[in-house]
């Protein structure tokens, strides 16, 4: 599996589950929590990477660019 696939799951799975939780009249079953606190721990160290890389990697991609002529990339 590679890497954008894995991500891609992650997102699929994140946003398939308000849907689930929210079509009962009930709480959230046990089950549920369960799933979105094991997405959490999927997905937060991947919130991290892409800070990392907003933060760091891309004002050093930025830097580059702006001092080769076609600027910055802007997010």
């Amino acid at each position: 599996m590679t890497y954008l696939n894995y991500c891609e799951m992650l997102f699929e799975k994140l946003t398939s589950l308000p849907p689930v939780v929210s079509s009962a009249d009930a709480r959230p079953t046990t089950q549920s929590y369960d799933v979105f606190q094991k997405l959490i721990e999927q997905i937060d160290p991947e919130l991290a990477k892409l800070e990392s890389l907003l933060s760091n990697e891309l004002q050093e991609l930025n830097d580059k660019l702006t001092d080769a002529g076609p600027g910055p990339i802007g997010i």
